[in-house]
């Protein structure tokens, strides 16, 4: 193990018992850190199997209290955050650091942010210009619909970017305005650079990057089904406005327009909006009681002055440099009607070594309408999570994924869950 590996992410200086070479170097390594990470005594297999068994109170594996949380996923280990500033691996036995890494910089690094106040989404963000400002555009989406493959499309063509997994926002820690506090004097919803490297398919790194598979780490290598490699990328230098938010969704192959971009009312934006927030994977016990309704204000304020849009398209490859073009005139234009359209122009092949793009509709309609893939519970009527229900399935389930709503995930999930 390496006992001082000094990083840096998220505005938050790490100092780790073992290598995260994910993220960027603290290149001063002075003073106290933000956020220790320890190693603690390995669990045996056989004390997980108690604790994952059927019979097992969900409690077993997802605890959230108001300072410290744990997570226990069966095939890794126990991850306990205490205060936004201590995170104690205890791995299972016979584990390596590489996947340590997977749920401490994905699920693990989204519960350390929400417990230091910030909003920790499951997507990832570029910088983009909004006139003459820079800004952060976020994409967000359910597990498949592309949010690494767009990422890592838009690092080829010069964009820098903030995260590829997990998005976090500052600002709302002062929720609704009142006659005590007026809207104006609300902090700015603001977007922080985590760490820049992406989690690749195989065919996405030919098609995107330009290379072979080979070339590049496997994200776990333990897990033989998991084909992703990890990918460095440029990193945004600092915090920016959060300005858009896209949402990704799937055109079925036979869609007679390639591409559908449309702007997202309020109601349906904080709809949209809940379901990619990491606090609403986990689901009923953790958002209970103030937190439940801090987090439900803190995405109103994020979906009533960030502009939403719900951006699908059919899954080819040859469709990036016309979606990147499409995100540019949204954010360039920045419409402030709810429905607006907008056209696009493919920018030029060099832009990211394309040969080929489609055309843009002039009009949009609902992507549910003209034949989208969502399996975003906002399209089926979802509402905030119920205090009545623990958002969990049976314990015991191989630490299912709290992506998909249950008590916890082994490696592969997690990586599938990050696509």
């Amino acid at each position: 193990m390496c006992p001082l590996d000094r990083r840096l992410a998220y505005g938050l200086r790490f100092q780790s018992e073992f290598a995260l070479p994910e993220l960027p170097l603290d290149s001063l390594a002075e003073g106290e850190a933000d956020v220790l990470v320890e190693v603690g005594t390995p669990i045996s297999t056989e004390e997980v199997a108690r604790l994952c068994a059927p019979e097992a109170p969900v409690e077993d594996m997802m605890r959230f209290e108001e300072n410290e949380c744990q997570l226990l996923f069966s095939d890794v280990g126990r991850f306990t955050l205490h205060a936004g500033r201590h995170v104690l691996v205890e791995p299972l036995e016979g584990t390596t650091e590489s996947s340590w890494r997977l749920p401490l910089l994905g699920s693990v690094m989204a519960l350390l942010l929400e417990q230091r106040g910030l909003l920790a989404l499951h997507g990832g963000a570029a910088r983009f210009v909004d006139g003459e400002q820079d800004v952060a555009a976020g994409f967000l989406g359910d597990k498949g619909q592309g949010k690494s493959t767009l990422n890592a499309a838009l690092s080829q063509a010069g964009f820098a970017l903030f995260c590829d997994d997990v998005l976090a926002v500052s600002g709302l820690e002062a929720q609704q305005p009142s006659a005590q506090q007026p809207r104006a004097s609300q902090a700015q919803l603001t977007a922080i650079p985590g760490f820049a490297w992406l989690k690749l398919l195989p065919d996405a790194v030919r098609g995107v990057w330009n290379a072979e598979p080979d070339e590049f780490d496997l994200v776990a290598p333990e897990v033989a089904e998991v084909e992703k490699r990890s990918i460095p990328a440029r990193l945004a230098p600092e915090p920016l406005p959060l300005h858009h938010l896209f949402i990704l969704s799937s055109l079925p192959d036979e869609a007679s327009q390639p591409l559908v971009l449309r702007r997202l009312g309020a109601q349906e934006a904080l709809l949209n909006l809940i379901p990619h927030t990491f606090a609403a994977r986990f689901g009923a016990l953790y958002l209970k009681g103030e937190r439940r309704t801090a987090h439900f204000q803190a995405c109103a304020r994020l979906a009533s002055e960030c502009q939403m849009w719900e951006l699908a398209r059919k899954r080819d490859l040859k469709l990036l440099p016309q979606t990147i073009q499409a995100i540019e005139n949204a954010v360039r234009e920045n419409a402030s009607d709810s429905g607006s359209s907008l056209n696009a122009t493919a920018p030029s092949p060099a832009r990211l070594g394309a040969t080929e793009s489609g055309s843009f509709p002039s009009s949009a309609t609902a992507p549910t309408s003209s034949g989208a893939t969502n399996t975003n519970p906002a399209h089926r009527g979802a509402t905030a999570p119920d205090s009545s229900s623990s958002g969990a399935t049976a314990p015991g389930s191989s630490l299912a994924a709290i992506g998909a709503g249950s008590v916890g995930f082994d490696r592969a999930q997690e990586v599938r869950e990050s696509s």
